[in-house]
């Protein structure tokens, strides 16, 4: 149906800095799959109780931290890769 739907993301994968996240590029928010993976580009928050939040253009993704990201990284442009087997969006109603 046409109209607008609003989606949670889901990504079961821990942001490792360094593995399968590192500073991006160029700033701006992004999202792309290429065989099979997945890159999400987005600012970062760290939070006070250590996960992370990605805001993808004001969709917000809540990430666990593998291991402890440099505090010099909080509020930076990131990209986040991924296999696509794990990230998931889940229709609501607003």
């Amino acid at each position: 149906m046409a109209g607008e739907y609003g989606i949670e993301w889901t990504v079961e994968r821990d942001l490792a800095w360094n593995d399968n996240a590192h500073p991006a590029a160029t700033p701006g928010p992004g999202l792309s799959v290429d065989d099979g993976t997945v890159m999400l580009r987005g600012r970062l928050d760290l939070t006070p109780d250590g996960a992370a939040v990605l805001d993808i253009d004001g969709s917000l993704v809540l990430f666990d931290l593998a291991h402890p990201v440099p505090q010099s990284v909080d509020g930076t442009w990131i990209e986040i890769h991924c296999h696509r087997d794990a990230v998931y969006l889940t229709p609501y109603t607003l």
